[in-house]
């Protein structure tokens, strides 16, 4: 599952939800790029399962047209080069009915929304920001991005493949143990870790013992190479071994431009 949304603001809700169900959160600024489909769509190709990006804009001509705009992005990939790409577009939130039955602001559409004429005919509204949403009333977003997914997520999942893979591991255990060799492996295993435990003190009294007796070794002095530069750089604008005095006439003259460029007469 991936999330899309044209806002930033949009993430304090989002993305614990992303996170929930280790999906994708992308939060690009207005539409979203051919590389960041691209990427996505590389990714889901990788990835094999089915895709289902849900959508969440602005209610105005641009919002509106972005899912679209995705959905257009998806079927050159598709044609192009992914036949077997396997993803399905939901627009989220907003939508005529969200802006109405929750009451948010409007505003109006820009002068030079080429759209508006055709967009107020349809929709009888201005335009709304789904930033009203995500500030006004958080928990409505959350439970309409909640709502999108419950066709595709199951929150019971995660509990009931730990359920099973405990009881596969009792079973497997049970089994292991009523093998006819299980003691007799057993009993062999103990006696050899038994075996590597005291090899391991007697390597670690003699490695002892060997340090004690070459401690008195004076060791040689290093004398480390030192770094050897064979150009010189150029004079620093600044450095911190000029006076201040000094150090101020070369930034005012740099600041200045002087020296840079010839003066014209």
């Amino acid at each position: 599952m991936c999330f899309i949304g044209e806002k930033t603001s949009l993430k304090s809700v989002l993305q614990p939800i992303a996170e929930r169900t280790q999906g994708e959160l992308l939060l690009p600024t207005g539409e979203i790029s051919d590389t960041l489909v691209a990427e996505l769509v590389a990714r889901a190709v990788t990835d094999k399962r089915p895709t289902i990006i849900f959508y969440f804009s602005d209610f105005d001509p641009s919002g509106h047209q972005m899912p679209i705009s995705v959905a257009r992005k998806l079927q050159a990939l598709r044609d192009l080069k992914y036949p077997n790409l396997d993803i399905r577009v939901f627009p989220v939130a907003l939508t005529l009915e969200q802006v109405r039955l929750l009451g948010l602001p409007s505003t109006p559409l820009k002068e030079t929304e080429r759209r508006a004429d055709r967009w107020r005919e349809v929709m009888q509204h201005e335009q709304t920001e789904i930033d009203a949403l995500a500030a006004l009333a958080p928990g409505t977003l959350r439970e309409i991005a909640s709502a999108a997914i419950e066709p595709f997520y199951d929150h019971t999942l995660t509990r009931r493949v730990n359920e099973r893979r405990l009881e596969w591991a009792e079973e497997a255990n049970r089994l292991l143990q009523a093998h006819p060799s299980y003691g007799e492996i057993c009993a062999r295993l103990d006696a050899g870790l038994e075996a590597v435990r005291l090899a391991a003190e007697t390597f670690h009294t003699i490695q002892e013992a060997s340090r004690e007796k070459l401690s008195n070794i004076e060791t040689p002095r290093l004398n480390a190479p030192k770094a050897e530069l064979s150009v010189e750089s150029a004079t620093p604008l600044f450095t911190t071994k000029e006076g201040f005095a000094e150090a101020t006439r070369r930034l005012i003259k740099h600041k200045r431009l002087d020296g840079i460029y010839e003066r014209r007469s």
